[in-house]
C-alpha cells in the first residue's frame, strides 16, 4: 500500500464500499450544486448515461486506454467514477488519483502494477485530469507500461479538459523530456486516435 502511495495514486480496497455509504446527505448536497462523490456513483444516485459508458467501455477494452475529453461540467469526472465503480465490480483491482496528488515515481508504480498482473489479477487505473501538471507522468507510465507483456490485463481511463490538453500538447516544451517524449509517442498513435470528445 505505501509504494503505491509514494507513486501519488490512492488504492480501491476491496473492503471500500463497506465502510464508505452514501447517505441522503449526499443527495441534498447533489441539489446545492455539489458533484456526487464515488459512494453515490456506486449507489446509482446521478443519471447514468448507460449508452455512453457502454461506448466507452467498448473502446476501452479494444483499445487498453482511453483519453475522455471534454469541457469543464461535460461530466467526465462522474464517468470515470461510474467506470472505476463498474471494473470494481467487475473484479478489478483499482488505482486512481485523487484532488491534485503528483503522480510520481513512474518505475516504482510499473513495478507494482506488474507483479499485481503477475499474480493474474487485472488492474484499472483511473486519472481524472490528466491535463494537470501534477499529473502528467502518466503518459511516462503508460509508454512504460505499453512495453510490458502483462499489458494485456491493464486498463487506463484518464479525463482531460478542453482547451487545457490542447495547451499541454502546444506547450510541450516545459514538459521535462522524458515526459514529452511519451506524450508526442501516444498521442501520435492509439492513444490519440482512442481520445472521445464530447
Amino acid at each position: 500500500m505505501k509504494r503505491i502511495a509514494k507513486a501519488g495514486l490512492n488504492w480501491l480496497r476491496a473492503d471500500y464500499f463497506e465502510y464508505h455509504k452514501s447517505t441522503e446527505i449526499d443527495f441534498d448536497n447533489w441539489k446545492k450544486g455539489f458533484e456526487f462523490d464515488l459512494t453515490s456513483i456506486k449507489a446509482h444516485k446521478e443519471f447514468r448515461r448507460e449508452a455512453v459508458i457502454a461506448n466507452i467501455k467498448s473502446k476501452l477494452e479494444n483499445e487498453g486506454k482511453l483519453l475522455i475529453v471534454g469541457q469543464p461540467g461535460c461530466s467526465k469526472s462522474t464517468i470515470l467514477m461510474e467506470l472505476m465503480c463498474d471494473y470494481f465490480d467487475a473484479g478489478y483491482k483499482v488505482l486512481y488519483n485523487y484532488g491534485m496528488r503528483d503522480i510520481i515515481n513512474v518505475d516504482g508504480l510499473v513495478n507494482f502494477i506488474e507483479d499485481i498482473l503477475r499474480k493474474d489479477k487485472k488492474v484499472l487505473v483511473a486519472i481524472d485530469n490528466a491535463n494537470k501538471e501534477k499529473t502528467y507522468s502518466i503518459f511516462y507510465f503508460i509508454d512504460k507500461m505499453s512495453n510490458s507483456q502483462l499489458a494485456n490485463k491493464l486498463k487506463i481511463i484518464m479525463t482531460a479538459r478542453k482547451p487545457e490538453i490542447d495547451w499541454l500538447l502546444s506547450g510541450l516544451h516545459k514538459v521535462e523530456e522524458e515526459i514529452r517524449k511519451s506524450i508526442r509517442k501516444l498521442c501520435k498513435s492509439e492513444l490519440h486516435l482512442s481520445a472521445t470528445i464530447f
